[in-house]
């Protein structure tokens, strides 16, 4: 599995500039998320939405009771 960390090792960036630029409305160089974006596509990056949540301390799932 890949992760952030993998790709910024990739870039050649910090793992803080790559969630920078996995965000939309974050203040990075257009060329700096073009480079690190180009990386995660290359290693095919999944993020992993179990993991974000445990920092997050947020749940993105949907349970249904019968």
């Amino acid at each position: 599995m890949v992760t952030s960390k993998d790709v910024a090792k990739a870039a050649n960036v910090s793992h803080m500039t790559v969630s920078r630029a996995f965000q939309a409305n974050s203040s990075i160089k257009k060329d700096t998320r073009e480079k690190v974006l180009a990386a995660a596509k290359k290693l095919n990056y999944i993020p992993n939405y179990n993991a974000k949540s445990l920092v997050m301390n947020r749940n993105f799932s949907i349970g249904l009771f019968f």
